[in-house]
């Protein structure tokens, strides 16, 4: 009883976000926060232009069956960049994509093609863009990025926001990058959250919002309370038990 009235106590400094936000204070906006293309990473690359019939070289299509009717669908095929860094692309051969963005990719690729055809339009989009939000969330899971970016208020967003068991000040990200495996605490609570290089999310980070004390309070309580409630229902089961026996 004594953690369920703590947690009900919960003051607006415990919970509140961006606490040392001033009124109208201007913070510059780091641009160089776009995701870059790593080893594992699974691609869709699609190639238009005004004249199909070139286009058509560069785009990998697989025959599936459709289990309804029988009858071929085309779907397009994912390019899985390798441990090198390498995909391997029609016509083009091996080339290197790991540690670009994926405009620089499209910017590389249709200056590549506009030389053997007219007006070339690349289209790539990540297919495991995927984040990973655990702990004291409303709705912790995995969050599926269908754009170049989110932050981690996005994805704490998507997860139902934080209970109030969670701790703003010590939010963990991990991340891995460069075949390691880092790993650095925010606080939601300070707008120095926005300086972070953990403020946009990368493919594949978890984010992890550990209990605060209340919430500790509460499982230690309920721990100390549990046998007293198992004993308790014991003697309800047999009270009952011995009535019904008695009635017969």
């Amino acid at each position: 009883m004594s953690a369920v009235l703590l947690a009900g106590c919960a003051t607006t400094k415990e919970v509140a976000y961006f606490q040392d936000a001033v009124q109208s204070e201007m913070m510059k906006i780091v641009e160089d926060n776009l995701p870059k293309i790593k080893p594992d990473d699974i691609l869709t690359i699609t190639v238009s232009s005004s004249k199909p019939e070139l286009a058509a070289p560069y785009n990998l299509l697989r025959a599936t069956q459709d289990v309804y009717t029988s009858n071929n669908r085309w779907e397009q095929e994912a390019y899985q960049v390798n441990s090198e860094g390498y995909i391997s692309f029609p016509v083009l051969g091996a080339l290197k994509v790991a540690g670009m963005t994926r405009e620089q990719l499209v910017a590389m690729l249709q200056k590549r093609l506009a030389e053997v055809m007219p007006d070339p339009v690349v289209t790539i989009t990540y297919r495991n863009f995927k984040v990973t939000v655990l702990g004291e969330v409303a709705r912790p899971g995995t969050i599926d990025v269908n754009s170049d970016r989110i932050t981690i208020l996005e994805a704490v967003g998507q997860a139902g926001d934080l209970s109030v068991y969670g701790r703003r000040d010590n939010v963990l990200v991990i991340r891995e990058a460069d075949g390691k495996r880092e790993m650095t605490r925010l606080d939601l609570k300070s707008k120095n959250l926005f300086k972070s290089p953990y403020y946009y999310l990368q493919q594949n980070d978890v984010v992890y919002v550990e209990p605060n004390r209340a919430k500790a309070i509460q499982a230690s309580a309920f721990r100390s309370n549990f046998s007293l409630y198992l004993s308790s229902g014991s003697l309800l089961v047999a009270i009952a038990t011995l009535i019904a026996t008695l009635s017969k």
